[in-house]
């Protein structure tokens, strides 16, 4: 009976509520990574988050008030905008990584490389999209 009810009860959770628990787990798994367990254990997941909130929770935040948000392409895009340095070598560092990445990938070589977007809009200036 609970069981037939609990299916019912996450039926009928709204996409606002699914994105929360998405969230909430996401925060769990933030926490178990290894790098976590030498910290502090009076620390709590507040003091955990550099600028605040978590990436997930501010993308939640921001969808949540968002005209935009019931459109299916809907995303949030970080970027960095540089002034006053050539790009061009990241530029072709990165290609060298992401043709690396292509590489391990087809070679099923476990090894994770997060290889980005670098776009040079002039001589010192330029966008990193991630």
């Amino acid at each position: 009976m609970k069981e037939r009810q609990n299916s019912q009860k996450s039926d009928e959770l709204s996409d606002t509520e699914e994105e929360g628990k998405e969230v909430r787990d996401i925060n769990e798994n933030y926490l178990s990574f290894k790098h976590w367990e030498n910290l502090n254990k009076n620390e709590t997941i507040d003091e955990l988050k550099p600028f605040g909130e978590l990436f997930e929770e501010q993308k939640l935040r921001i969808k949540e008030s968002s005209p935009y948000s019931s459109l299916k392409t809907w995303e949030i895009v970080k970027i960095i905008v540089k002034s006053g340095n050539d790009l061009r070598p990241e530029q072709f560092a990165m290609q060298l990584i992401s043709r690396i990445d292509q590489t391990f990938k087809a070679h099923k070589v476990k090894i994770w490389l997060y290889p980005y977007e670098i776009i040079t809009t002039g001589r010192n200036c330029g966008i990193i999209i991630s």
